[in-house]
């Protein structure tokens, strides 16, 4: 899940992407303008077709993508933090861990928070995480996707 933590249309860029971490641009959310960013989807479009992998999502998706991106833009820095390092990224669906989380988002001046919204850890255990959580990943969702949360409350119980 990407939260964006900005009006998208007051971004003032004409082509940017959410970033998995520092090295990855995802396709969660993209703005592509018609000069640049057209020549960016069109290489991603035909590089998707001739290479596409039914079962591998990374592949098809954030990998293939920051590739495309680094070939346009070689040596690019993507500015970000990696959080999913030693399983920091559990951080967002604990209730313990929800101030620190918001706070450290808030302090970072993100415009958008990817998380991966995955509730069991790589098959070791699973999370559950009720509707009525506090957990940071629900308390974002609630103020940046509150149609969406809205919407979902019946998966989350």
């Amino acid at each position: 899940m990407c939260f964006s933590l900005v009006q998208l249309s007051t971004i003032n860029q004409a082509n940017f992407a959410c970033c998995e971490d520092k090295n990855v641009v995802t396709n969660a959310v993209l703005n592509l303008d018609l000069d640049r960013g057209l020549n960016v989807s069109t290489l991603y479009a035909r590089t998707l077709a001739k290479n596409y992998k039914p079962k591998t999502w990374s592949g098809n998706g954030p990998i293939m993508l920051t590739s495309v991106v680094k070939s346009f833009c070689p040596g690019i820095d993507l500015i970000t933090e990696n959080s999913t390092k030693c399983g920091e990224y559990l951080q967002h669906f604990h209730k313990k861990n929800r101030d620190e989380v918001l706070n450290k988002i808030k302090k970072s001046e993100a415009i958008f928070v990817h998380i991966w919204n995955k509730m069991q850890d790589f098959g070791k255990k699973t999370y559950k995480l009720p509707f009525t959580s506090h957990a940071a990943y629900i308390e974002l969702a609630k103020e940046y996707c509150p149609g969406v949360y809205k919407t979902l409350e019946k998966y989350f119980r």
